[in-house]
């Protein structure tokens, strides 16, 4: 039972923290100088907090839009979430596997050093590759109208953008890297190599719960990330929405939508991390059977 009590708890946190974020989103949009608004400052904060809370959008043009940049940022989060997976476990396996100063430690630690610049700086550079060797400028619109080499670099360079921008690739292949040693040097592991007995699922399930915590720790920074890589490729996603929403038509529905829709993936993929830890450990595993 303490696993359930567990879980609720987690769940009532998560709860809080979102009703919390409409709260504070709604204070800073009752609050935004905006000539336009007539109404008082707490007429707006309960306007914004009632729409927040109950998703009172009905007929709103901002869910069309909503639906729309999701989609292109999901695209983007999701390609850049699989290649620094793939490339980060792999390599902070390989690198767990084997001997200090091998060249697959040196190879990590060059791409830990390069993944620590900026999003910002790092897809500055992919622009200026881009324009330099292909000679085309990676906008949004080339993923629709352009040529097949030309949608490719265009989806391409942003995803590499925020797979190797502010660090999150080299904190994978670091974390991978000490896991999978921890794992090789306990006694069980020995003694299953020396049998001959096949021991990747074993790192595999060690690693799990470690890798799927530190993406979900991230999460949040990726998200913030995007905006900046949408920006700057002209990607009419989630962050280029909230920015022209805020500079240039001031719908403040649509930044509240984008608002829920962020903390709910953030909140959800906590959750769900949580909960894969919990039964890649076979203490937690035992005491959900027992309910």
């Amino acid at each position: 039972m303490h696993a359930f009590q567990l879980f609720a708890r987690r769940l009532a946190n998560a709860v809080g923290v979102f009703v919390a974020s409409g709260l504070i989103v709604s204070v800073a949009l009752a609050l935004a100088p905006d000539t336009g608004q007539d109404a008082p400052t707490i007429s707006l904060f309960l306007k914004y907090s009632r729409q927040f809370l109950t998703f009172d959008f009905a007929g709103s043009p901002a869910l069309e839009v909503l639906a729309q940049s999701a989609k292109l940022t999901f695209y983007l989060v999701s390609a850049a979430l699989f290649l620094t997976s793939l490339i980060g476990v792999s390599l902070g396996l390989a690198g767990g596997l084997a001997r200090p100063g091998s060249a697959v430690t040196w190879v990590s630690r060059f791409i830990e050093a390069v993944t620590a610049a900026p999003v910002l700086i790092v897809a500055l550079i992919m622009v200026l590759v881009a324009t330099s060797l292909f000679e085309i400028m990676p906008e949004f619109s080339l993923v629709r109208e352009g040529a097949l080499q030309e949608r490719m670099i265009a989806f391409l360079l942003p995803v590499l953008a925020l797979t190797f921008g502010d660090g999150l690739l080299a904190d994978i292949i670091r974390s991978s890297e000490i896991c999978a040693r921890q794992v090789r040097e306990r006694e069980f592991i020995r003694a299953l190599r020396a049998k001959g007995i096949p021991t990747g699922m074993h790192y595999v399930r060690n690693l799990l719960p470690t890798i799927s915590a530190l993406i979900a720790n991230k999460i949040t920074l990726l998200f913030s990330a995007t905006v900046v890589v949408e920006y700057v490729f002209n990607w009419k996603g989630l962050g280029y929405a909230v920015l022209f929403a805020l500079q240039q038509s001031k719908d403040y529905e649509l930044v509240l939508l984008v608002t829920m829709l962020m903390v709910f993936v953030v909140l959800a993929t906590s959750l769900i991390v949580t909960l894969i830890s919990d039964l890649s450990d076979p203490r937690v595993r035992a005491s959900w059977k027992k309910v």
